[in-house]
């Protein structure tokens, strides 16, 4: 014998026994809790972060405890609750570890890079750009291994030696200037620090603080 479910928003056709009202357990308790979709009951929540006002399911916001209304309104509340925050070693190498691995799609990355572009980069220098056309074309690789021969091939901040990864730095940091006394040899390390730490002073006096 088939039945129709009596839970309002079901309607499923099921084999009873005569006494079944309800095609599953599921349907029991959405009745019994006066649901008004198939999904479960709907509550009006209000997002901490924009103020909107959004409906979901109770469902849905147990499992979820969600208190923003979408993933974008969630990463700028917690945007703000980490802004300034400062992590303990530990706790650096468990986040580290948590992303290790993780595959991210395409659109994923590309609003990652956007994120991060133009002005909201750490590294943003009043719009200048790493381009070959702003050196001149004068800053060859040529002339970049004779600075590196000069200087015996060590980083001439930290004193390391390295073969690989040898950047030749414009100490006044003029891209145009690329005289033979405005370059100096320095390892990727100290190239990062020297342009993006700032208050840093160089143990090098040749080399010019410019972060």
């Amino acid at each position: 014998m088939y039945q129709v479910c009596q839970f309002d928003h079901c309607n499923n056709q099921f084999k009873s026994n005569g006494k079944q009202k309800y095609c599953s357990r599921r349907c029991v308790n959405l009745s019994r809790w006066n649901a008004d979709t198939a999904a479960g009951r709907t509550i009006s929540k209000t997002c901490e972060n924009c103020g909107k006002s959004w409906t979901t399911t109770r469902s849905e916001s147990n499992r979820r405890a969600s208190k923003t209304c979408s993933n974008s309104c969630r990463s700028e509340q917690l945007s703000k609750k980490l802004l300034g925050r400062v992590f303990n070693e530990e706790t650096l190498i468990k986040m580290s570890q948590a992303q290790c691995g993780k595959v991210l799609s395409d659109d994923h990355r590309a609003n990652i890079g956007k994120g991060v572009a133009g002005s909201k980069n750490r590294f943003w220098k009043d719009g200048r750009s790493y381009d070959k056309d702003d050196y001149g074309g004068l800053f060859t690789e040529t002339l970049k291994t004779t600075v590196r021969r000069r200087d015996n091939n060590v980083c001439q901040e930290c004193q390391c030696t390295t073969v690989h990864d040898l950047h030749v730095h414009h100490i006044d940091d003029n891209k145009m200037n690329n005289s033979i006394d405005n370059l100096i040899a320095l390892c990727q390390r100290c190239h990062s620090v020297i342009h993006h730490t700032s208050g840093y002073i160089p143990n090098n006096p040749k080399i010019r603080s410019l972060a």
